[in-house]
């Protein structure tokens, strides 16, 4: 008896032993693998934050030149740095500052300097003046030497700052100099917002200074006005965080791995597959619809078929959960899952509940036929469209749309549907299917290459105004639109870039009033020397644009007979103030100036506003005209427009008269001016000349 309780104890003791093993062995390999996940995620986050980085440096490098043109060119401050006058310069800076520092609360230096190196002023220590700058500024010492701009990171009394200086000339004699400042934390601030990291600053030799951060650290290097290393920023990962749900997920597992053996060892085997089959089930399941949750998902993916996703959004689910409260929602939802579940089981499809309000049908196929899926889609909107939720609380029937992303392959699937999602949420339309069009990656790389182009184009006179005719009844020419265009370099040939190239960007990158004054300044003067009139287009927000506005008043000063400007105001969404729109109008008739409507008959350019803006001219739209040899309602609308500005004394301009015949039919309507390739395409005059 002894020998068969000693066996047992044995038995016992060597399954816990080797039970004890197991779990040491698996906690080593699941550490080791953690590690791995956690690792790449460090490297991944340092690959992102360096690009960032060197992205922010040259985007923040324009901003503080542009700050620094603007407090360089206001009134008597160049006299003021002259003089030395402190005062002077505190008067003309002081309140400008503030607002910069409102916007941007990372500027942190601004200093004005004699040519001798005396600090006048510092608008951030307006008390602390008369010091002698110190040899080791170089940024500012070489800044006076060459006189002209430099930027980098730089050494200052207290902190290491990113700098931008710009010399000082009155009466075409160098006389000081600015500085501006920028804290380097400043270029990794948006990543701070989706990430959770340290940012420090290093300064001197990086490799004594961070000894303290071991592996859990990306350095990037701080570079001067000579591309000298000074200092480092320093991102900072904590590690232990990172680290921390994968320890608590391994935690579990020891748990429960340790019921699982005890189990084993004093249970059925239908016991241990029950209890397998719950845990399998809590991790892998959405508690509130019974589907399969995004974990689920992740690891559903075929690598042998075809993937098709389809990822469902609930439009405006959050608005339900305000307006009606969680437990309604979670009746919506339930509702929407119970559709999905009989949906996915005829079509023979996985069905799962990725997050809040977001739902997924994912079927693994021999191949894929984009056609069948239409239909499928099609067919899944309409039930969601027809289903009727009662909610008896508050005595209502609740209906629900979804938007829907599709995507297909082995690769990024969750990724693609979702960009596909977005893009059927951004055009209100019931779904997208994934394409290189939609991928914002490709989009965003397209947006810095064009960004580039332009930026290059401003600094290199590559902006360039093409000038089409304009045509009298007689066939004379009696004006020109000035159209832009950029003149870009590609394989060492010149290419011409068209305003839908580049237009959007520049208006969303704020470059668009610098190609708008760059067009204004070169027609204007080529035309002063010239008879011709000359038509320049305006969006109606760049009448509120004070570079732009400030160039026309400038040129209008010297221009000799202001008649011969027109000013063509193109449709634009969103006018920002119309009464102001008008004031401005009449400001520039005042002074000579004639006012047309471009693409009257479309967009905001109503009967309306026609009469609040009195026209000169009105351009008539030109889809009207394309079409009015096919189209009767083309025929009719160019007559009545003609009709209105006649009876209204406005002369009338018609675009795109691409044929004899449309000119003689406009003619015959009574519309005075004429534009289009029947006389003419846009020309660089300027290069002819």
């Amino acid at each position: 008896m002894k020998t068969i309780e000693k066996t047992k104890k044995n038995v016992f003791l060597s399954s816990m032993v080797f039970i004890t093993l197991l779990f040491i062995i698996g906690y080593v390999f699941l550490t080791y693998q953690f590690d791995k996940v956690v690792d790449e995620k460090v490297k991944t986050i340092s690959v992102s934050a360096k690009e960032l980085f060197n992205l922010n440096i040259h985007k923040y490098e324009a901003k503080l030149k542009n700050k620094l043109n603007r407090f360089v060119y206001l009134d008597g401050l160049s006299k003021a740095i002259a003089d030395k006058d402190t005062k002077a310069v505190d008067k003309i800076i002081q309140h400008k500052y503030l607002n910069e520092k409102a916007l941007n609360k990372n500027i942190n230096i601004l200093t004005f300097r004699s040519f001798d190196g005396i600090t006048i002023y510092r608008a951030h220590k307006p008390n602390f003046f008369g010091d002698k700058l110190s040899q080791k500024r170089t940024l500012i010492t070489d800044t006076g030497r060459l006189q002209k701009s430099l930027s980098g990171f730089e050494q200052g009394k207290l902190e290491l700052t990113y700098r931008v200086t710009k010399p000082i000339f009155y009466k075409n004699q160098y006389v000081g100099n600015v500085e501006i400042g920028l804290s380097p934390i400043a270029f990794l601030e948006d990543l701070k917002t989706i990430e959770d990291v340290k940012l420090e600053i290093i300064k001197g030799n990086k490799e004594q200074s961070v000894q303290k951060y071991f592996n859990n650290k990306t350095l990037l290097d701080l570079k001067n006005h000579k591309s000298e290393t000074v200092g480092s920023l320093v991102i900072i990962f904590d590690i232990e965080k990172l680290h921390k749900p994968y320890s608590n997920l391994i935690n579990t597992l020891l748990v429960v791995g340790l019921i699982i053996s005890l189990l084993i060892l004093f249970a059925t085997k239908k016991s241990f597959d029950n209890v397998f089959n719950h845990f399998k089930h809590q991790a892998f399941t959405d508690s509130t619809t019974g589907l399969g949750n995004r974990q689920f998902l992740d690891v559903s993916f075929s690598e042998e078929k075809i993937n098709v996703l389809i990822l469902g959004n609930i439009k405006e689910f959050s608005l339900i959960n305000e307006l009606y409260g969680m437990n309604t929602g979670n009746i919506v939802l339930k509702a929407v899952a119970d559709e999905f579940r009989k949906f996915g089981h005829e079509y023979s499809m996985k069905i799962f509940r990725t997050s809040s309000d977001e739902f997924a049908l994912l079927k693994c196929d021999e191949y894929f036929s984009e056609d069948d899926y239409v239909d499928i889609l099609e067919e899944l909107h309409l039930r969601l469209k027809l289903l009727n939720i009662d909610v008896e609380e508050f005595d209502d029937i609740l209906q629900v749309e979804m938007y829907f992303g599709i995507s297909n392959g082995n690769s990024n699937l969750v990724e693609k549907a979702q960009m596909a999602l977005k893009k059927a949420r951004e055009k209100s339309l019931p779904y997208i299917a994934y394409t290189n069009n939609i991928d914002t990656k490709q989009s965003s790389s397209k947006t810095i290459k064009m960004k580039k182009i332009l930026k290059q184009a401003i600094d290199n006179n590559k902006v360039v105004p093409f000038f089409q005719e304009i045509r009298n009844r007689e066939e004379k020419i009696v004006k020109y639109e000035a159209l832009v265009r950029i003149i870009d370099l590609e394989d060492d040939k010149e290419k011409i870039l068209y305003p839908s190239d580049f237009l959007p960007i520049a208006m969303n990158g704020g470059l668009y009033a610098y190609l708008a004054k760059e067009v204004l300044i070169q027609s204007l003067s080529f035309f002063s020397q010239r008879d011709e009139q000359i038509s320049i287009n305006f969006l109606p927000n760049d009448f509120f644009q004070p570079r732009v506005m400030d160039t026309l008043l400038e040129i209008l000063e010297k221009f000799n007979n202001p008649n011969r400007i027109i000013i063509e105001i193109v449709e634009q969404e969103n006018v920002e103030d119309f009464n102001r729109l008008v004031k401005v109008v009449k400001k520039l008739k005042k002074i000579g100036v004639r006012i047309a409507i471009d693409d009257f008959g479309s967009g905001y350019a109503n009967y309306a506003h026609i009469l609040r803006l009195k026209p000169d001219y009105l351009k008539i739209d030109g889809s009207l005209v394309q079409n009015i040899l096919e189209k009767e309602e083309s025929r009719i609308l160019v007559k009545s427009i003609v009709h209105f500005a006649q009876d209204l004394n406005i002369k009338t301009v018609a675009e795109y008269v691409e044929n004899k015949e449309i000119f003689e039919l406009l003619k015959k309507y009574g519309v005075d001016e004429f534009q289009g390739y029947y006389f003419g395409k846009a020309q660089n005059l300027l290069q002819v000349h």
